[in-house]
């Protein structure tokens, strides 16, 4: 069962989630990520473009990629074999 939690008009969040900083390098497709606005989203290969001039993106945003990290979010699902994070 998923719960959710209410934490203001705009936001909800849920209890079966794990937030990790990762380097954007680390991200590849199939992860799930929270955007710059705010929004949980699943990363796929046309969301990562490789640029000369502005480096790598995902969603069009570079997030000066040398040094900001992006916010990688793990589901915790429990199985027949004990918890599983996706």
């Amino acid at each position: 069962m998923i719960s959710y939690r209410c934490v203001n008009q705009t936001t909800i969040e849920m209890e079966n989630t794990i937030i990790e900083d990762v380097h954007m390098s680390q991200i590849v497709a199939g992860d799930t990520i929270v955007c710059s606005d705010g929004k949980i989203r699943t990363v796929c290969k046309k969301d990562i473009k490789h640029d000369s001039f502005f480096g790598t993106s995902i969603f069009g945003n570079s997030y000066i990629s040398k040094y900001q990290y992006v916010n990688r979010v793990k589901f915790v699902v429990p199985t027949n074999n004990g918890i599983v994070y996706r």
